[in-house]
């Protein structure tokens, strides 16, 4: 008798629990969201997104920053407050960033992430997406990147400084239903080759340092009419100026995917850098986009740098 009123009572639950669940599901109403998509009754919605910088926002693949073609010789972690304006898209985000120097000067780990995010978007760019948010605004979090790299030439009197850098992108990022992230994994690897001018003697300008790359970038897309996967080249090319006091440099980059959906995006970045004495830094950014990526925006942030030897050999006595 026990055992019967035990069954009845989990059946019951089971029973109870699914027309909850069935009740909260059908309180969400998405007809609205049916009509915008033209939803065929069967496709999951994930399928209708357009996985490209143009259709998502503005820190969901951006165009990876430029360097200089130098490994970093110290341990820098770099916190900045990023404010995006678009077409009817407006962000404002937390971005952190932590360089790690396994090997200094000749191998580096690097690892960033955008954990929060808030952003507002019109009814125009909610229905161009078409987003499954009805509100358009809330909060977001970003992906996570870990990039390793490492320097093949460095300091030759006559030869350039060449590096290398490996990255992957996590898929953490969403809620997807915003299209703020892909909510899928990618990578990218590059090659960037620099030269940087010394000027001794002058009592001002103490280095120029000129630099180009070139690479490929991928990322795993969700489409239900051909290939899952998105492949693009990247370039670019930077100036930057060191004074005693402050840093000046300017890039301009991209990628050109082949599925020309939105994703070729191009940005013009300027930043000027407070040098401080124990090598921390304050910055201030400014980022212009072209072509698929819409946006333009403001950075304020601070740089602190320490040394850190972890895997350098000793010197043998």
């Amino acid at each position: 008798m026990k055992k019967r009123i035990v069954l009845l009572a989990v059946l019951l639950g089971l029973c109870g629990g699914r027309w909850i669940c069935t009740g909260l599901a059908q309180k969400e109403d998405w007809t609205w969201w049916n009509e915008l998509a033209n939803w065929d009754g069967q496709t999951p919605w994930q399928y209708y997104y357009t996985y490209s910088p143009r259709y998502f926002g503005p820190n969901a693949f951006p165009v990876p920053k430029m360097g200089d073609g130098k490994v970093p010789e110290k341990l820098i972690v770099d916190a900045a407050v990023e404010q995006y304006w678009g077409y009817g898209d407006n962000a404002t985000d937390l971005n952190l960033r932590i360089d790690i120097p396994l090997y200094p000067k000749y191998v580096n780990l690097a690892v960033w992430m955008v954990p929060v995010e808030y952003y507002n978007t019109s009814i125009h760019v909610r229905n161009e997406r078409l987003m499954r948010t009805k509100v358009p605004k809330g909060f977001a979090v970003g992906d996570v990147y870990i990039q390793t790299g490492i320097q093949l030439l460095r300091d030759r009197p006559k030869a350039p400084d060449i590096m290398i850098n490996l990255c992957m992108k996590t898929a953490p990022g969403g809620p997807l239903t915003a299209a703020r992230y892909f909510d899928t994994p990618g990578y990218f690897f590059d090659a960037t080759i620099g030269k940087t001018f010394t000027f001794e003697k002058n009592k001002h300008l103490r280095s120029v340092a000129v630099s180009g790359r070139a690479g490929f970038l991928c990322w795993q897309s969700i489409r239900a009419d051909h290939s899952m996967q998105d492949d693009a080249v990247i370039y670019g090319i930077r100036i930057g100026l060191t004074t005693n006091h402050w840093q000046y440099e300017v890039d301009f980059s991209g990628y050109q995917g082949w599925e020309h959906n939105g994703d070729c995006p191009m940005v013009l970045r300027a930043q000027v850098c407070r040098n401080f004495k124990k090598g921390n830094s304050l910055y201030f950014g400014g980022l212009l986009g072209f072509q698929d990526y819409k946006y333009y925006a403001v950075s304020i942030g601070y740089r602190f740098s320490t040394a850190l030897k972890l895997f350098e050999r000793k010197n043998s006595k």
